[in-house]
C-alpha cells in the first residue's frame, strides 16, 4: 500500500520574484500522478489544475517520491494540454508529460512509483453502483508553509467513496463516504481514483478514473474514466 500511495505526488509550482533576485518562491495546489504506458512515463493531472495557476510545464517541480530531493524532468516535446481541443472533448481536461526517462534515471535519488496503465486500468462502466472506491489526494487545507525553514509540508489523503455511475458529458459520479474532516476538496482535482478487486492472494487496485470536481459537505465528486486518459496517452506515442 505504501507504494501506491508514492503515486500520488502533490503540484508544486516555482517562479522567480519579480525584483529579478536569484530567490524562487514556491507554491502550488492540485494533486498529480505517475503512470507508465508502453514504455514510457508520464506525469498526470486536471488541466484546470494548471490553467488556474497559470502555470505551465516549466512552472512545475514534481518529486519522485516523498523523500527524494531531485525533481523529475519532463520532455516537452510530448505535452498534452488542452488549447486545441474543445469542451466536450473527452480529454479536454487532462494534462499530461511525458517523463525525461533518460535523464530522470540517470539524476534520481529515489524508486519511481507508477501506476501501470498497460493493465492496472479498469472501466467504470463495468462497476456496480456503490462499488468501494479510494481516492489519494492532497486536499489545500492539508497544506503547511514553514516560514522558518523556507517549505511546504503536503499532507496526502486517502478517501474512501463508492461509486455511483455516469453523471455527464464524460464523466462518471462518486459519492466520498470519508472526508476525513475536509469540508473543502480543493486540492483534490487530479487524484487518482482506484477501484478494488479480490484476487487469490489479497485485494488488486486498478485505476479507474481521474478526480476533476468534489464537494467536501456533499461528498459529491466527479472523476474521467481512466480509458479517456488511455485514449489520450495513445496520441502522444
Amino acid at each position: 500500500m505504501s507504494d501506491l500511495l508514492q503515486i500520488a505526488r502533490p503540484v508544486l509550482l516555482e517562479s522567480s520574484l519579480c525584483d529579478g533576485s536569484p530567490e524562487k518562491i514556491y507554491w502550488g495546489n492540485g494533486t498529480s500522478f505517475l503512470a507508465s504506458y508502453k514504455n514510457n512515463c508520464y506525469f498526470i493531472t486536471a488541466a484546470h489544475v494548471m490553467n488556474k495557476q497559470s502555470a505551465c510545464a516549466s512552472d512545475l517541480r514534481i518529486f519522485p517520491t516523498d523523500d527524494s530531493c531531485i525533481t523529475i524532468p519532463f520532455n516537452s516535446q510530448y505535452e498534452l494540454k488542452p488549447l486545441a481541443s474543445q469542451p466536450e472533448d473527452e480529454y479536454h481536461d487532462l494534462y499530461i508529460l511525458r517523463v525525461d526517462l533518460p535523464m530522470h534515471v540517470i539524476n534520481t535519488d529515489s524508486t519511481t512509483y507508477t501506476i501501470d496503465l498497460n493493465n492496472i486500468i479498469a472501466s467504470p462502466e463495468m462497476l456496480s453502483i456503490g462499488t468501494k472506491l479510494g481516492i489519494m489526494g492532497f486536499p489545500s487545507d492539508s497544506r503547511e508553509i514553514n516560514y522558518d525553514l523556507k517549505n511546504i509540508i503536503y499532507k496526502r489523503s486517502v478517501m474512501s467513496a463508492q461509486y455511483n455511475g455516469k453523471s455527464f458529458d464524460h464523466c462518471y459520479s462518486l459519492k466520498i463516504n470519508d472526508n476525513l474532516g475536509h469540508t473543502c476538496l480543493d486540492g483534490m482535482s487530479g487524484s487518482p481514483v482506484f477501484s478494488f478487486h479480490e484476487i487469490d492472494n489479497g485485494v488488486l487496485p486498478k485505476l479507474i478514473g481521474i478526480m476533476i470536481r468534489g464537494n467536501g459537505v456533499s461528498g459529491e465528486g466527479h472523476f474521467i474514466s481512466a480509458l479517456v486518459l488511455k485514449k489520450a496517452l495513445n496520441l502522444m506515442v
